[in-house]
């Protein structure tokens, strides 16, 4: 009987959180390894499934069970998720051997600190010696991004939303691909040029 409280008690804790908010993938895994993957999730309260923004579906957590089940007209049947492990700090699902973690937002702390984020604005960057970038930070958290390449004279745009982390100093462009996907670390900043380093890349550019 005893063993049988601490286990339900252990549960409890670990899948005892709301699992409805806004979370932000970071990281797949799968048998591969590990690979970094920013997308913006919304679970809301009354069971809409939105990503990036977006209304995809509804979604159902079922915590006897340990998963949740996403219905979308994107999906040809329902996709069914095992939940390893929801807590008040984020989510890890696992579906088909595949992993995915998710850090749980708060909404407020990013309306908060965005505006206080040197990046907001747009600016300009030479890429290498052919290729260039502009790209816009706009609140609440649009980031939009436009790269051109004089070699196979080609241009790119995407679009994606970023979030702003003032005590490290570091922005996460959420979304599709782009030169500052993922998280980037403000190095310097002087008003008008700023500094970013993006997995090991310097991205120095100029306010237009």
């Amino acid at each position: 009987m005893k063993r049988t409280l601490i286990l339900m008690t252990a549960v409890s804790a670990l899948f005892g959180a709301d699992f409805s908010g806004e979370y932000l993938m970071t990281t797949i895994e799968d048998a591969g390894g590990k690979r970094d993957n920013y997308m913006k999730m919304s679970f809301e309260a009354g069971g809409g499934y939105l990503m990036m923004g977006m209304p995809m579906g509804n979604w159902k957590y079922d915590p006897q069970k340990q998963q949740v089940t996403i219905t979308s007209p994107m999906f040809p049947e329902p996709d069914v998720s095992k939940v390893v492990s929801l807590d008040t700090k984020g989510l890890v699902l696992e579906h088909d051997g595949e992993r995915s973690y998710y850090t749980k937002l708060d909404p407020r702390k990013i309306a908060k600190e965005n505006p206080e984020a040197p990046v907001i604005g747009s600016w300009n960057a030479a890429l290498n010696e052919n290729a260039s970038m502009t790209f816009t930070f706009s609140l609440p958290e649009s980031f939009s991004c436009k790269v051109e390449d004089r070699r196979d004279n080609s241009t790119e745009r995407v679009k994606g939303v970023w979030i702003y982390d003032p005590d490290n100093k570091t922005v996460i462009v959420a979304g599709f691909k782009n030169p500052l996907y993922g998280k980037s670390t403000i190095r310097a900043f002087d008003g008008n040029t700023i500094e970013l380093e993006n997995r090991g890349v310097t991205i120095t550019a100029q306010k237009r």
